[in-house]
C-alpha cells in the first residue's frame, strides 16, 4: 500500500483478510527484493498475524508511537510474555531468538515517513534475517518510491531492536493463497 493510502484508511478490515502471511517489498541500493513474512512455525497454528492501523491493542506500543502507521504483529503480549523461542518466518525459513526475560515486543510498524526515528540498530543474524532472505525482483515490478516507507522492528527481550530511518519497506496485503 501507498504511504498516501495509509494516511487515508480508517481500517484494515476489508483489505487484509489473509492473514497467514504478507509480503515486504524491500528497496535496498536501487534495487528492489521481495519477502513473504509469516508466524514463526512453532505458533502459525495457533496465532495469525496481525494487522492494525494506528493502534497496537492486544500489543507492545512501538517506540516511535505516532501515527499514521502500519502494525505488523507477530506474537500478542498473552504469548510474547513467555521466556519461549519466538521470532518470525521469513520465505519459508524460521528466525529464531530466546526471549531471555519475557519483553513484550513482536512486532515492525510501518510509518509514512513523517516520523523522526532515531533508534539503535540491530545487525544481528536475527533481525536481518528477513532483509537477507528477501529476493530480488526485476526492474519493470519495481514499486514507485511513494510506496516505501521507514520501519521499527522490535522483538522481545534478546532479539533485538531496529530501525531505518529512510524510506525502505513498503508492505501489501497477501490476496487470496498461493
Amino acid at each position: 500500500m501507498s504511504k498516501e493510502s495509509l494516511t487515508k484508511l480508517i481500517s484494515l478490515d476489508n483489505v487484509c483478510t489473509f492473514k497467514a502471511e504478507i509480503v515486504v517489498r524491500l528497496k535496498l541500493n536501487n534495487k528492489q527484493k521481495e519477502v513473504m513474512l509469516a508466524q514463526h512455525s512453532d505458533y502459525s497454528k495457533t496465532h495469525n498475524l496481525t494487522f492494525l492501523l494506528n493502534e497496537h491493542q492486544g500489543f507492545n506500543a512501538p517506540k516511535t508511537n505516532t501515527t499514521p502507521y502500519f502494525y505488523l504483529g507477530f506474537l500478542p503480549q498473552s504469548t510474547a510474555r513467555s521466556k519461549t523461542i519466538q521470532g518470525y518466518r521469513a520465505n519459508d525459513k524460521d528466525f529464531s531468538f530466546p526471549n531471555c526475560d519475557a519483553n513484550l515486543n513482536s512486532y515492525i510498524a510501518f510509518y509514512t515517513g513523517e516520523q523522526n526515528i532515531n533508534h539503535t540498530i540491530s545487525q544481528s543474524d536475527f533481525m536481518m534475517g528477513w532483509i537477507n532472505q528477501a529476493k530480488l525482483i526485476p526492474a519493470e515490478r519495481y514499486l514507485p518510491d511513494d510506496y516505501f516507507m521507514k520501519f521499527e522492528m522490535h522483538m522481545g527481550g534478546c532479539g533485538g531492536l531496529m530501525s531505518y530511518s529512510n524510506n525502505t519497506a513498503a508492505v501489501g496485503c497477501v490476496i487470496g493463497m498461493f
